[in-house]
């Protein structure tokens, strides 16, 4: 896609402001967490986010924290939809199902650990949405969207002390359930 196309593709009201550059400082803040071997840069994840949320709706946001919110999910879906990828490439290098993760150079192996563990997160933060979803609006917008606490509380509509409270609380309960998958 050139370009030219993806600035037909994105709605006007990105270009008008600078919500890409915030949306670009947040997909490096979020690229920062991965470990080395991400395929993904910033300008990549930025473009795929907005292609998705320019997609068949045309959405035209009326303002940022609407915007905000709405790339926040696409960054999600993006970088899911990117280590799933990733994991079914190794499944095909090993059809018999062998683990030849010993066999990987290290950043091969840390991309790979990378994507499962986001995957995890990405199942849990869902399951998280079914019985406390403002809390799971917390950990999305912090995690996946790389939003600060004054961003998610601007986002939500939350005051900052709620979004810091529901960000530790989310915190704790995200790395006990992690402990209990390994």
């Amino acid at each position: 896609m050139t370009a030219q196309s993806l600035s037909a593709a994105v709605p006007e009201f990105l270009g008008q402001s600078d919500v890409y550059a915030e949306l670009k400082r947040l997909a490096r803040r979020q690229l920062h967490r991965q470990q080395q071997g991400a395929t993904l840069n910033t300008t990549a994840l930025v473009h795929e986010a907005c292609l998705r949320l320019a997609g068949p709706r045309r959405s035209d946001p009326a303002e940022q924290a609407h915007w905000l919110n709405l790339a926040v999910r696409a960054m999600r879906q993006v970088l899911c939809d990117h280590a799933r990828k990733r994991l079914l490439r190794q499944s095909h290098v090993d059809p018999a199902g062998a683990d030849l993760i010993g066999e990987l150079p290290a950043p091969e192996y840390q991309a790979l650990a990378e994507s499962r563990r986001l995957l995890k997160i990405d199942a849990l933060l869902t399951e998280l949405a079914e019985s406390q979803p403002r809390r799971a609006y917390v950990l999305d917008a912090r995690f996946f969207g790389g939003l600060s606490d004054q961003e998610t509380a601007l986002a939500a509509g939350l005051s900052l002390r709620t979004v810091q409270r529901e960000w530790q609380l989310a915190k704790e309960w995200l790395k006990r359930r992690l402990q209990d998958t390994d």
